[in-house]
């Protein structure tokens, strides 16, 4: 079948390796390096984790909740690999750098963050982070090659 007859898989981005192991690098530096071995790494190492697994979970998330709408809306191209991937990707690139650029943008996330979760970690604006943002690259190529693969 062709990639505009057979719908993308977007569960296959979850159960990859990859992701598989953005998070647990992101756990193992939450829960280990920062405790026992604080430092410039263990900031980047999170970093470098968030900037490939977060686009992967919002172009899952899009792809389940394009799924559950496909059927009222013929938009066939909201189900595309090249849309999704980018669109995940940019928007994470735009969340990652306003929080490391933009003054009250950090404050921002943490109110965002208090509603998801207990006792959210505070962000601290660092210039030194934006470098990580070419694992979202690397995450749209992922994105983009999971989604057009039959």
């Amino acid at each position: 079948m062709s990639e505009k007859t057979k719908p993308a898989d977007f569960s296959a981005l979850l159960l990859h390796p990859w992701p598989a192991l953005a998070a647990l690098l992101i756990l193992f530096n939450a829960f280990y390096l920062r405790q026992h071995h604080a430092g410039f790494w263990s900031g980047k190492l999170s970093d470098v984790g968030i900037c490939f697994l977060l686009p992967v979970l919002l172009a899952a998330s899009w792809g389940l909740v394009a799924k559950l709408i496909h059927p009222l809306s013929p938009q066939r191209n909201l189900l595309q690999p090249a849309p999704v991937a980018l669109v995940s990707c940019c928007v994470c690139a735009a969340y990652f750098g306003a929080l490391n650029l933009l003054p009250g943008f950090p404050r921002f996330h943490e109110t965002l963050m208090g509603f998801l979760v207990k006792n959210p970690i505070r962000p601290t604006m660092d210039v030194t982070d934006l470098p990580c943002l070419a694992f979202t690259v690397a995450a749209y190529f992922f994105i983009h090659r999971q989604l057009s693969t039959p």
